[in-house]
């Protein structure tokens, strides 16, 4: 991993993304965790909230191997965000962009998109032990139950791998 005075995405456990952000702080790193306003609606009352614009997701600066290291090894803190084998990169100039939008008067319902895939959806997977292979996806929730048939033994396997393992597959189809 090439370290050089770069933003990457922390992915931490669901709801701990303050936890980690408060202890990436005290550690020293420089860390980054946008915060949109929320209105919450029960059956007895309505309230405003502060929650991450990214669910599950921790900007970190990182300028050292110790400082992953430290990043990692925070409580709730899981892993860094990878697309294939490269460490997801974003620019200092998106940070920057993105802390400018969320500090903005008057913006209101701000939300980022997360697109899951679809039921039914033939994805590629492009990390790990079954990479390359076409599948299917049989679930959709937090975590991906995914079917990969191997045609020449007429079987298939079932597996749930996380999101960020797959890709768009356009061409095929899975029968």
């Amino acid at each position: 991993m090439g370290i050089s005075n770069s933003w990457y995405v922390l992915y931490v456990r669901s709801k701990q993304e303050n936890k980690v952000y408060q202890s990436l702080k005290e550690k020293g790193l420089d860390v980054f965790l946008p915060m949109t306003t929320v209105i919450r609606e029960w059956s007895d009352r309505k309230k405003k909230l502060k929650v991450p614009l990214f669910s599950s997701y921790v900007f970190v600066n990182i300028n050292s191997k110790m400082d992953f290291y430290m990043a990692t090894s925070a409580d709730g803190a899981c892993t860094f965000i990878k697309f294939g084998k490269e460490y997801a990169v974003v620019k200092k100039s998106e940070i920057e962009n993105i802390r400018r939008l969320v500090s903005m008067d008057g913006i209101k319902d701000l939300q980022s998109n997360y697109s899951l895939p679809h039921l039914g959806e033939t994805m590629k997977i492009s990390y790990g032990p079954l990479e390359g292979l076409k599948c299917k996806v049989e679930r959709v929730d937090d975590n991906f139950k995914i079917q990969v048939s191997i045609n020449s033994l007429r079987q298939s396997i079932y597996a749930t791998i996380p999101l960020s393992f797959l890709t768009p597959y356009s061409s095929c189809l899975i029968k």
